[in-house]
């Protein structure tokens, strides 16, 4: 799955001259700024607050890692989002957002409305353990400072997920630079 993300991306940095009326960010999150000074730390806010409140958190998964970020509280419609965010440098330059997947078709029409036609859709094909495939859309919006992809996902057998992803092209380099770097590591051990 994995493999499949990478390529779509991968096509990011080929069609880079392709451009919409690229976002400075999602909603009040802005790239170049630094997310710990402009949404308040969910420990910071009341119980009432937290639950109404856009705040930020250490990731639970990278607690370590303090360029990555939970932020809770973000809607874009009626549809709730559970957002992931990367800095670089204390600056956004990623935001991963995962939603419903019965609400892919809602947000695809919101983001076609918002960013106009995809520059780039189709289609990816998971396996399951068992053997059985299935086709899941994605949809790319390709510009020169970000590039956004709506993919959506298998969760279980009946239900999916959504995943909303905004990457800019300081941390699209970046990654390329680290898959380089782990290709030519992985060559080396041959």
């Amino acid at each position: 799955m994995k493999k499949s993300l990478s390529l779509l991306f991968g096509l990011v940095l080929v069609s880079s001259a392709l451009a919409f009326n690229e976002p400075d960010g999602l909603q009040m999150l802005r790239f170049g700024q630094d997310m710990r000074q402009v949404l308040p730390k969910c420990d910071s806010l009341t119980s009432e607050e937290k639950s109404q409140k856009p705040c930020w958190r250490q990731h639970d998964v990278w607690v370590a890692d303090e360029s990555k970020l939970a932020v809770q509280n973000i809607k874009v419609g009626e549809i709730a989002l559970r957002i992931n965010v990367e800095q670089i440098d204390e600056k956004l330059e990623h935001v991963e957002a995962t939603f419903s997947g019965a609400r892919f078709d809602e947000l695809l029409t919101a983001m076609t409305s918002r960013f106009g036609k995809p520059t780039k859709s189709g289609s990816t094909t998971y396996q399951n353990a068992f053997g059985a495939t299935s086709r899941y859309p994605f949809h790319l919006w390709i510009g020169k400072r970000v590039t956004i992809m709506l993919l959506q996902l298998p969760l279980n057998r009946q239900e999916t997920m959504g995943t909303l992803d905004y990457k800019t092209a300081k941390y699209l380099a970046r990654e390329a630079r680290e898959k380089e770097k782990k290709s030519s590591g992985t060559a080396k051990d041959l």
